[in-house]
């Protein structure tokens, strides 16, 4: 028995975010970007999530200088 990919998993990152982008702009229903790439709406969804998180990552407040990074345990033995 041979295993099929299905569309959505066959698809390029590049349509993947094109779909994301066309989501979030609002621009055509959800149906109508679904049946466009011969995908499910729940993967049109999943894609319009994706592109909002990397959205909200990218306009999130920046840490500052001050923050701390991350902790150094020092040892004796690394002492010496």
């Amino acid at each position: 028995m041979s295993q099929v990919r299905s569309i959505a998993a066959s698809l390029s990152p590049n349509v993947r975010q094109d779909i994301g982008v066309q989501v979030l702009s609002r621009s055509q229903p959800i149906s109508h970007i679904a049946a466009t790439h011969q995908v499910s709406r729940k993967f049109v969804y999943q894609q319009g999530d994706k592109a909002q998180q990397a959205l909200d990552e990218s306009f999130a407040p920046s840490q500052s200088d001050d923050d701390v990074l991350f902790h150094l345990p020092v040892t004796k033995n690394w002492l010496y």
